[in-house]
């Protein structure tokens, strides 16, 4: 039987291909998907946020936040590439 740490490694080093990936994201996984902290994902997401996320987040069920995959892909293939400038 493994260990909680076992799976816990096992889990966050899982290789993810692009085809694996949903349609809908939740903030964990549109935060890892675009390579941000879910915590700062969730703070760029508030009211007053100073640097407000530019993807907006569409609402299921009883408010739960989710991300289109297509709109992260288009914010992706838009952010500038640092030293290319």
């Amino acid at each position: 039987m493994e260990t909680q740490e076992q799976v816990t490694k096992k889990k966050a080093s899982r290789p993810i291909t692009i085809g694996a990936w949903p349609k809908l994201l939740t903030i964990d996984l549109a935060a890892e998907y675009i390579g941000l902290a879910p915590r700062t994902l969730r703070n760029r997401l508030g009211r007053r946020a100073k640097e407000p996320f530019p993807v907006k987040p569409r609402r299921q069920g009883r408010g739960k936040i989710v991300f289109l995959r297509d709109d992260l892909d288009e914010y992706a293939a838009n952010l500038p590439i640092e030293g290319y400038e």
